[in-house]
Protein backbone atom coordinates (compact mmCIF):
# COMPACT_ATOMS: atom_id res chain seq x y z
CA UNK A 1 0.00 0.00 0.00
CA UNK A 2 2.75 2.46 0.94
CA UNK A 3 4.74 1.53 -2.15
CA UNK A 4 1.72 2.26 -4.33
CA UNK A 5 1.27 5.68 -2.70
CA UNK A 6 4.94 6.48 -3.22
CA UNK A 7 4.76 5.45 -6.87
CA UNK A 8 1.51 7.38 -7.53
CA UNK A 9 3.21 10.68 -8.53
CA UNK A 10 5.55 8.76 -10.85
CA UNK A 11 2.63 6.98 -12.51
CA UNK A 12 0.71 10.25 -12.93
CA UNK A 13 3.80 11.90 -14.42
CA UNK A 14 4.29 9.01 -16.86
CA UNK A 15 0.65 9.15 -17.97
CA UNK A 16 0.75 12.93 -18.48
CA UNK A 17 3.94 12.55 -20.50
CA UNK A 18 2.34 9.83 -22.64
CA UNK A 19 -0.69 12.08 -23.24
CA UNK A 20 1.55 14.96 -24.35
CA UNK A 21 3.46 12.67 -26.68
CA UNK A 22 0.17 11.50 -28.22
CA UNK A 23 -0.99 15.11 -28.67
CA UNK A 24 2.35 16.06 -30.25
CA UNK A 25 2.22 13.01 -32.52
CA UNK A 26 -1.31 13.85 -33.68
CA UNK A 27 -0.36 17.49 -34.25
CA UNK A 28 2.70 16.48 -36.23
CA UNK A 29 0.63 14.01 -38.26
CA UNK A 30 -2.06 16.58 -39.09
CA UNK A 31 0.55 19.18 -40.03
CA UNK A 32 2.41 16.69 -42.22
CA UNK A 33 -0.80 15.59 -43.97
CA UNK A 34 -1.89 19.20 -44.58
CA UNK A 35 1.50 20.15 -45.95
CA UNK A 36 1.52 17.07 -48.17
CA UNK A 37 -1.90 17.89 -49.59
CA UNK A 38 -0.94 21.51 -50.28
CA UNK A 39 2.20 20.33 -52.04
CA UNK A 40 0.21 17.78 -54.08
CA UNK A 41 -2.38 20.39 -55.01
CA UNK A 42 0.28 22.88 -56.05
CA UNK A 43 2.13 20.21 -58.01
CA UNK A 44 -1.01 19.12 -59.82
CA UNK A 45 -1.91 22.72 -60.66
CA UNK A 46 1.57 23.48 -61.95
CA UNK A 47 1.61 20.31 -64.08
CA UNK A 48 -1.67 21.38 -65.75
CA UNK A 49 0.06 24.52 -67.02
CA UNK A 50 -1.57 26.84 -64.57
CA UNK A 51 1.58 27.53 -62.55
CA UNK A 52 1.00 31.26 -62.32
CA UNK A 53 -2.55 30.94 -61.13
CA UNK A 54 -3.38 31.20 -57.47
CA UNK A 55 -5.49 28.65 -55.73
CA UNK A 56 -9.14 29.40 -55.18
CA UNK A 57 -9.92 30.13 -51.56
CA UNK A 58 -12.04 27.00 -50.99
CA UNK A 59 -9.37 24.70 -52.52
CA UNK A 60 -6.69 26.19 -50.27
CA UNK A 61 -8.84 25.77 -47.17
CA UNK A 62 -9.69 22.17 -48.02
CA UNK A 63 -6.02 21.38 -48.72
CA UNK A 64 -4.67 23.15 -45.65
CA UNK A 65 -7.15 21.81 -43.15
CA UNK A 66 -8.13 18.21 -43.74
CA UNK A 67 -10.85 16.85 -41.52
CA UNK A 68 -9.28 15.97 -38.22
CA UNK A 69 -10.75 13.53 -35.77
CA UNK A 70 -10.58 14.91 -32.29
CA UNK A 71 -8.61 12.79 -29.84
CA UNK A 72 -10.76 10.49 -27.84
CA UNK A 73 -10.74 11.06 -24.08
CA UNK A 74 -11.58 8.08 -21.94
CA UNK A 75 -11.57 7.40 -18.26
CA UNK A 76 -8.98 5.02 -16.93
CA UNK A 77 -10.62 2.40 -14.76
CA UNK A 78 -7.62 0.42 -13.53
CA UNK A 79 -4.10 1.70 -12.95
CA UNK A 80 -1.43 0.40 -15.24
CA UNK A 81 1.35 -1.61 -13.63
CA UNK A 82 4.50 0.44 -13.06
CA UNK A 83 7.08 0.37 -15.79
CA UNK A 84 9.98 -1.89 -14.85
CA UNK A 85 12.71 -1.33 -17.41
CA UNK A 86 12.95 2.07 -19.06
CA UNK A 87 14.98 1.95 -22.27
CA UNK A 88 17.60 4.67 -22.81
CA UNK A 89 16.43 7.80 -24.64
CA UNK A 90 18.52 7.05 -27.73
CA UNK A 91 17.08 3.54 -28.17
CA UNK A 92 14.28 3.74 -30.74
CA UNK A 93 12.32 0.55 -31.49
CA UNK A 94 11.80 -0.49 -35.08
CA UNK A 95 8.51 0.60 -36.66
CA UNK A 96 7.25 -2.94 -37.27
CA UNK A 97 8.71 -4.52 -34.12
CA UNK A 98 6.16 -6.03 -31.72
CA UNK A 99 5.67 -4.13 -28.49
CA UNK A 100 7.71 -5.40 -25.54
CA UNK A 101 5.91 -7.75 -23.20
CA UNK A 102 5.84 -6.52 -19.62
CA UNK A 103 6.25 -9.21 -16.97
CA UNK A 104 3.48 -9.76 -14.51
CA UNK A 105 3.68 -7.59 -11.44
CA UNK A 106 5.53 -9.17 -8.55
CA UNK A 107 5.18 -7.43 -5.20
CA UNK A 108 8.42 -6.99 -3.32
CA UNK A 109 6.70 -6.02 -0.09
CA UNK A 110 6.25 -8.73 2.53
CA UNK A 111 2.72 -9.78 3.32
CA UNK A 112 1.81 -10.87 6.84
CA UNK A 113 0.21 -14.29 6.54
CA UNK A 114 -0.20 -15.32 10.16
CA UNK A 115 0.99 -14.14 13.52
CA UNK A 116 1.06 -16.29 16.63
CA UNK A 117 2.85 -16.54 19.97
CA UNK A 118 2.81 -18.56 23.13
CA UNK A 119 0.24 -17.54 25.74
CA UNK A 120 1.65 -14.78 27.92
CA UNK A 121 4.20 -13.65 25.34
CA UNK A 122 2.60 -10.22 25.14
CA UNK A 123 3.99 -9.39 28.61
CA UNK A 124 7.54 -9.74 27.33
CA UNK A 125 10.07 -12.36 26.46
CA UNK A 126 12.36 -14.00 28.99
CA UNK A 127 12.31 -16.44 31.82
CA UNK A 128 10.51 -15.80 35.07
CA UNK A 129 12.34 -16.41 38.31
CA UNK A 130 10.32 -17.41 41.32
CA UNK A 131 12.11 -17.19 44.68
CA UNK A 132 10.68 -19.06 47.68
CA UNK A 133 10.76 -17.43 51.11
CA UNK A 134 13.99 -18.19 53.02
CA UNK A 135 12.17 -20.01 55.86
CA UNK A 136 8.66 -21.04 56.89
CA UNK A 137 6.30 -18.24 58.04
CA UNK A 138 8.67 -15.61 56.59
CA UNK A 139 5.75 -13.90 54.82
CA UNK A 140 3.88 -13.43 58.13
CA UNK A 141 6.89 -11.93 59.93
CA UNK A 142 7.26 -8.18 60.37
CA UNK A 143 10.43 -6.35 59.44
CA UNK A 144 11.51 -6.20 63.11
CA UNK A 145 11.07 -9.95 63.53
CA UNK A 146 13.11 -10.68 60.36
CA UNK A 147 15.93 -8.33 61.46
CA UNK A 148 16.04 -9.98 64.90
CA UNK A 149 16.39 -13.43 63.31
CA UNK A 150 19.20 -12.27 60.94
CA UNK A 151 21.69 -12.21 63.80
CA UNK A 152 21.57 -16.00 64.11
CA UNK A 153 21.62 -16.92 60.38
CA UNK A 154 24.52 -18.07 58.24
CA UNK A 155 25.68 -16.22 55.06
CA UNK A 156 23.70 -18.58 52.75
CA UNK A 157 20.43 -17.73 54.52
CA UNK A 158 21.36 -14.03 54.49
CA UNK A 159 21.81 -14.23 50.69
CA UNK A 160 18.43 -16.01 50.40
CA UNK A 161 16.73 -13.26 52.44
CA UNK A 162 18.40 -10.58 50.33
CA UNK A 163 17.27 -12.25 47.08
CA UNK A 164 13.71 -12.79 48.30
CA UNK A 165 13.35 -9.21 49.56
CA UNK A 166 14.78 -7.72 46.35
CA UNK A 167 12.34 -9.68 44.15
CA UNK A 168 9.14 -9.60 46.18
CA UNK A 169 8.59 -7.57 49.36
CA UNK A 170 11.32 -4.92 48.88
CA UNK A 171 11.36 -3.72 52.47
CA UNK A 172 14.25 -1.28 52.67
CA UNK A 173 14.89 -1.77 56.39
CA UNK A 174 15.27 -5.53 55.94
CA UNK A 175 17.53 -5.12 52.89
CA UNK A 176 19.81 -2.68 54.78
CA UNK A 177 20.03 -5.06 57.75
CA UNK A 178 20.89 -7.99 55.46
CA UNK A 179 23.68 -5.99 53.78
CA UNK A 180 25.17 -5.10 57.18
CA UNK A 181 24.95 -8.73 58.35
CA UNK A 182 26.61 -9.97 55.13
CA UNK A 183 29.45 -7.44 55.51
CA UNK A 184 29.99 -8.54 59.10
CA UNK A 185 29.88 -12.23 58.13
CA UNK A 186 32.37 -11.67 55.29
CA UNK A 187 34.67 -9.67 57.53
CA UNK A 188 34.58 -12.35 60.22
CA UNK A 189 35.28 -15.12 57.72
CA UNK A 190 38.13 -13.38 55.88
CA UNK A 191 41.64 -15.02 56.11
CA UNK A 192 43.22 -11.98 57.85
CA UNK A 193 40.73 -12.20 60.75
CA UNK A 194 41.23 -15.98 61.09
CA UNK A 195 45.05 -15.65 61.63
CA UNK A 196 44.66 -13.52 64.75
Amino acid sequence: MVGELVMLPVRVGVRVTRLWFRVLEETFSVTTNATGRVVELLASRSSDGAGSETLPREDFQSAAAPPVAEPELRAVSAPEPPMRDVPPADAVPAANAPPPVEPEHVSEEPVLVEEFAEPGAEQGAGAEVHVDPPWDDYQRMSAKQVIARLASTDPAELAAVQLYESTSRRRQTVMNAVERALRNANAAGSPTNQRR
